[in-house]
């Protein structure tokens, strides 16, 4: 949930007019253009050989805690849901939004000193390290009521960085040897 909520955050700062929510909304109050996720696989790998990547050490200079690094990868799909306007039509609206969302996430996978992907509920830094198209779909217009709405579906892989950190305990014992006896 909290990719889903960073990705919505960071499609709503960079995609002018989305409302980009981490599930679809029931009942009809819904703001659209929409973008709602939905998350689709997890896989981890470890990094590293099979010793520990990073030690945090006391003032002493003793191993208090061993971190071990770890990539996660998950594809997410992203549902796009545009109604017409005046203007344009419904499948010429989503295809720009489409192109929107894409150039957005283009321009932070090739951004040098890109911003950090963060969960605007809790905060925390998700160590995104890596956005890749995988797919877009087009999806038949939904004419299940007012009004009708051009649907498009976008699915991404992201990889994030993760850290698993284990305390470690010292059991120190003194052994006295006497030589000689």
């Amino acid at each position: 949930m909290k990719l889903r909520r960073a990705l919505a955050g960071f499609l709503i700062e960079r995609v002018p007019g989305l409302n980009a929510l981490a599930r679809r909304p029931e009942g009809k109050s819904v703001l659209y253009p929409l973008a709602t996720f939905t998350g689709l696989d997890l896989s981890t790998t470890v990094l590293g050989c099979g010793d520990t990547d990073r030690r945090v050490r006391d003032e002493a200079g003793l191993v208090k805690k061993k971190v071990r690094l770890f990539n996660k990868e998950t594809t997410q799909r992203i549902d796009l849901w545009v109604p017409a306007d005046e203007e344009k039509s419904a499948e010429e609206r989503i295809e720009e939004l489409a192109a929107a969302m894409e150039a957005a996430f283009e321009g932070w996978r090739f951004d040098r000193n890109r911003s950090a992907i963060v969960d605007p509920v809790t905060g925390d830094d998700l160590h995104v390290i890596a956005i890749r198209h995988v797919s877009t779909v087009d999806l038949p217009l939904d004419t299940s009521g007012e009004p009708f709405l051009a649907r498009k579906s976008l699915t991404y892989t992201i990889t994030l960085r993760r850290s698993y950190e284990r305390d470690v305990e010292h059991n120190m014992e003194n052994i006295h040897l006497r030589y000689g006896a």
